[in-house]
Formats: C-alpha cells, sequence, structure tokens
C-alpha cells in the first residue's frame, strides 16, 4: 500500500499516468535489445531484464531531473521548455562524469575506465540516452501543457460568452417591459376595463420572459407563441392596421435565443405606421434551416430616431452563439431578418 501511494505521488510529481509509465518501460527494453544486437550478442542474454530495468531507471531520472528544471523555469510554455531541455542535458552529463570518475578513484580503474576513448563512448551513450528519453518526456509534457491551456482557454471563452449572454439579455428584459407599461400608461387614461385586461395578458407575457431568463436558448414552438402573444398586446397600442401571419411548422428539434421573434416584430411595430388602406404586415416564415421576419415598409412620419437597442443585441447575441450572422435586407418598400434555427450542437462557444 506505502509503495502504491509512493508510485502515485512520483507520477504526480512527474506529471505522467501509468500508461506513459509502461509505455517507457516498454521502450527501454526495446532500446536496450536493440543496443545488444547492434553489438553482436546473439545469445539468450539479450532478452534479459537486467539491463532494460537499469536503463527505465536511468530514465526515471532523467525525466525527474526535467521536471525540477521546469518547474524552476515555469514560464512561457516553450522558453521553459528550452531551458529545462538544456539545463538538464548539461546537469545530466556533469553528475554522470562525476559518478563515473568516483567510481573509477575508488576501484583504482582510472586508466582502464575513464581514458579519452572510454570517456568519448560513455558520453556518446548518455547524450543519446538523454536525447531520447529527455525528448520523449518533454514531448509528452509540452502535449499535456498544452492541451491543459486548451481547456482552460475553452472554459474561459465559454465563461466570457455566458457572461455576454446575460449582459444582452438584461437589456432585452428592461427594452421589452418599458414598451409594454408605456401601452399600459395609455390605457389606463382612454379605458380602465381595457387596460385591467390588458395588465393581467401583461403579467402572464412576463411570466413568460422569467422562465426563459435564464436559458440561452429556448425551442422554436415557445419562441413562436411567446411572439404571437406579444403581438396581440401590442395591437392594443398600434391597432389593426398590422396584423401577424405564420408560415411553415415549427420543429422540436430547433430552438432560438429568447425574444428572438419579438425583437423583430417590435421593430415592425414601432418605425412603421399602418392604416386599414396601407396595413403592415409582419410575416414570419419558418424553413429547414433559418426563419425569416419580413414586413413591408411605410416609415413614421416625425418619428423618435431609434437606437435599434433590440435589433442590435439580437445580432450581437447570434454572434456569441455561432458563426452564423443575422441576414439583415432593407429597401425602400420591405425589411426582413433572416436568422438561423439552432441546435443545442452549434451553440458552444
Amino acid at each position: 500500500m506505502a509503495r502504491t501511494v509512493m508510485l502515485q505521488r512520483f507520477m504526480q510529481f512527474l506529471h505522467i499516468d501509468r500508461a506513459f509509465l509502461g509505455a517507457v518501460f516498454v521502450f527501454a527494453y526495446i532500446f536496450v535489445i536493440s543496443v545488444r544486437l547492434t553489438s553482436g550478442q546473439w545469445s539468450w542474454y539479450v532478452f534479459t531484464p537486467e539491463g532494460p530495468l537499469a536503463q527505465f531507471i536511468q530514465a526515471l531520472l532523467i525525466f525527474t531531473l526535467l521536471r525540477l528544471l521546469l518547474n524552476r523555469f515555469a514560464t512561457s510554455a516553450r522558453k521553459s521548455y528550452v531551458k529545462a531541455g538544456v539545463a538538464a542535458f548539461l546537469v545530466y552529463l556533469a553528475v554522470a562524469n562525476a559518478l563515473s570518475l568516483l567510481i573509477a578513484l575508488s576501484f583504482d580503474t582510472i586508466e582502464r575506465n575513464f581514458n579519452s576513448y572510454t570517456l568519448l563512448l560513455n558520453n556518446v551513450n548518455l547524450v543519446v540516452q538523454f536525447v531520447l528519453f529527455g525528448g520523449l518526456y518533454l514531448a509528452y509534457s509540452y502535449a499535456q501543457d498544452l492541451n491543459h491551456e486548451r481547456t482552460q482557454l475553452a472554459n474561459y471563452r465559454q465563461q466570457v460568452a455566458e457572461l455576454q449572454l446575460q449582459q444582452l439579455k438584461q437589456q432585452l428584459n428592461p427594452h421589452f417591459v418599458f414598451n409594454a407599461l408605456n401601452v399600459l400608461d395609455e390605457l389606463i387614461y382612454a379605458d380602465a376595463q381595457r387596460a385591467s385586461d390588458y395588465l393581467n395578458e401583461f403579467a402572464e407575457l412576463y411570466r413568460a420572459v422569467l422562465e426563459a431568463s435564464g436559458e440561452r436558448l429556448v425551442s422554436l414552438v415557445h419562441e413562436l407563441n411567446f411572439a404571437r402573444n406579444y403581438f396581440k398586446l401590442m395591437q392594443v397600442r398600434y391597432g389593426e392596421g398590422y396584423t401577424l401571419q405564420l408560415h411553415g411548422e415549427p420543429s422540436a428539434q430547433f430552438y432560438l435565443p429568447p425574444y428572438s421573434l419579438q425583437v423583430l416584430i417590435e421593430n415592425a411595430l414601432q418605425h412603421n405606421q399602418a392604416s386599414a388602406a396601407q396595413p403592415i404586415v409582419i410575416t414570419i416564415t419558418i424553413s429547414d434551416t433559418n426563419v425569416t421576419v419580413h414586413n413591408n415598409r411605410h416609415p413614421r412620419q416625425h418619428a423618435k430616431p431609434s437606437h435599434q437597442v433590440g435589433l442590435t443585441s439580437l445580432t450581437k447575441q447570434f454572434a456569441v452563439l455561432t458563426q452564423q450572422p443575422l441576414e439583415i435586407t432593407s429597401t425602400a418598400t420591405e425589411f426582413s431578418v433572416r436568422i438561423p434555427l439552432l441546435t443545442t450542437q452549434v451553440t458552444q462557444p
């Protein structure tokens, strides 16, 4: 149990898992077998495990040295890996040669084990070992760190997108309430009973607003029902010269940001003057991939300047949710906005 805990802590320190550790041992085994075969050894000794085990331990020492220096040079990713790699390589060569010298001095074998030829050969082997195992560990660690950074970036973008959506909704909700209360204010002085009926209908409609306020998306069916109810309320203020038509059947698999259709209906009502002779017809057309809100134009005379808060906020919402922008078409006689129908799979930032 204690050994298992120590192994887990060691792997956590190195930032590796068991699969990588096993792969390194297999690689060390293959590496030692290859060296033995290259040197002309063709007996059963080629496959004995003491050499691969020693090489595996040496690889772990290289990993430990690299991790210590990576922690030391933990600045920007690429610079830290270069610095740690170079520093670890130099330290590894220095320590390995110092140990070889101490062993040679202890056994009085300087001439045999520490001459120029042997020293060159040993250092070549050390370089090969470090490049193979050190490079393997650096590549693995860099990939792990890069994946971690991407995950953090994705989470950050998700949080930013959620914040943007909430801010945009906070713009739309007061905007919707402000217009509705203006209608109520006019009715109170004109017709108390109609004002009471309007207030009840508005309360039900605003209940739907509150239910959708915490949602990024609502179903197309829900949004169409909300748009129809909103239009009925607004007819009280703007009169019967405005009509709403719906073409196409909504599918349960599609979604829209809350208040999308309401914003476009409101845009048509506010900017156009309707009468029996010149009615304004607002048409909602549903296709397989999008929904289009269209109206003929008869601009109001002496209209107040519009800041188009609703349409601007809706455009920004779609910029956050999807790569598909709104298609706005405006001529002297017609105005239409085509918005893409969304699914839950295409709304991740």
